[in-house]
């Protein structure tokens, strides 16, 4: 019914040579697509109803999370056995015990003079290397230490009852040394998180500065041992929950599915969403019912009205009747037109060319009375 309505209007438009742009067509043309929206706000009365349902949604959604990463230097060092410089001693032995255990340092011997010091350098004659160890042995084993300890340079005096034997003796002792230095993270797992997660370092605190003790007695300083990092991370998936707070679903409720080290990692959470559904049960002018969409009205004596297109015909000329009111137009103007008729002479320029007379002297009529019969065949004419 709507497409032959605008089909109609279609064919009036062409047969009658109507400007549609013309103001006052324009706005009867917009009434008829919407007649509603032409009625008198005031007096046009509708009925609604809202019906609001609420849906559970569920979604996945990565976190947010902190993570303070502790870790603490470490050093590595080693103990090396370093020797002192060189130092001239000297020990007294009785003459008679040399006598009788080292008779041969008392024999053939000759002084030389070192070419550099011009030191006098005592030398034993015979077999100076073998009498070399002797020495050595008994200058060790009176200070209880090894024979690298004494150098191989001797020098003997003989004073009456007494030989003072000078050499030389060096002292060998222990030093640190720093061999390598690196960072252990004493929380191997939050260190993961870091580096599976999208992280960035927010703080870091030095502290637990001093020395340190390595092998019971040698100090090494540093201005501080530990570290605080903190990190802030996010996991995957970062919006999983958008679309829902989008249309400001509230949340019910959320469980972890996924947690390393007491963080959360994946959250599943439950949203409420509202949707709303608005139905028009009856619409009308006041105290004046106009139809009734979709059947479903209160009063089951109101039959639903379907012909919207005689609505929309009324509401077009309600609307035009309002416009020539105070815009006054012609919309069928027309020009006034005459012609003649003799019975006598069957002479009818009036005729429409159809039935008696029509081939009667026509030709005889003047050119607007031709003109004339023709829009009378068209039925263009208003009489």
């Amino acid at each position: 019914m709507l497409f032959q309505a605008e089909n109609s209007k279609n064919n009036a438009l062409t047969q009658h040579n109507i400007n549609d742009q013309n103001y006052m067509i324009a706005n009867s043309m917009r009434i008829e697509s919407d007649p509603l929206s032409a009625l008198d706000s005031s007096n046009f009365v509708t009925q609604t109803s809202k019906i609001n349902t609420e849906i559970i949604q569920s979604c996945t959604e990565g976190s947010k999370f902190n993570i303070e990463l502790i870790r603490e230097l470490n050093v590595e060092c080693r103990l090396e056995n370093v020797w002192l410089p060189w130092q001239n001693r000297q020990m007294e032995f009785a003459t008679e015990k040399i006598k009788e255990n080292h008779s041969n340092w008392l024999k053939s011997r000759s002084d030389v003079y070192d070419d550099e010091s011009g030191a006098q350098i005592y030398c034993l004659v015979d077999d100076p290397e073998a009498i070399e160890r002797q020495m050595k042995r008994a200058i060790a084993n009176r200070l209880g230490v090894p024979t690298q300890h004494i150098g191989r340079n001797f020098l003997l005096h003989e004073k009456n009852e007494i030989c003072i034997l000078e050499y030389d003796y060096r002292d060998k002792t222990q030093e640190l040394r720093e061999v390598a230095e690196y960072w252990k993270v004493l929380n191997p797992e939050l260190e993961q998180l870091t580096e599976s997660n999208e992280c960035y370092e927010v703080n870091r605190i030095n502290y637990d500065g001093g020395d340190r003790v390595f092998f019971d007695k040698f100090k090494v300083n540093r201005p501080y041992w530990k570290q605080k990092i903190v990190f802030s991370c996010t996991s995957d998936p970062k919006d999983g929950c958008k679309h829902l707070k989008i249309q400001n679903c509230e949340l019910k409720n959320s469980t972890c599915q996924k947690s390393v080290a007491n963080i959360c990692l994946l959250w599943q959470h439950d949203y409420s969403c509202s949707t709303e559904k608005q139905t028009m049960l009856h619409s009308s002018l006041r105290n004046n019912s106009i139809f009734c969409l979709g059947g479903n009205c209160n009063t089951p004596t109101i039959i639903p009205n379907r012909d919207i297109a005689k609505v929309a015909h009324l509401a077009m000329l309600n609307q035009m009747s309002k416009d020539i009111k105070t815009n006054p137009v012609s919309v069928f103007s027309g020009k006034h037109r005459k012609c003649k008729k003799d019975v006598f002479s069957f002479l009818n320029c009036c005729s429409s060319m159809t039935g008696w007379g029509r081939d009667i002297g026509l030709s005889q009529c003047k050119s607007k009375e031709q003109e004339l019969a023709l829009y009378r065949k068209k039925r263009l004419l208003c009489e």
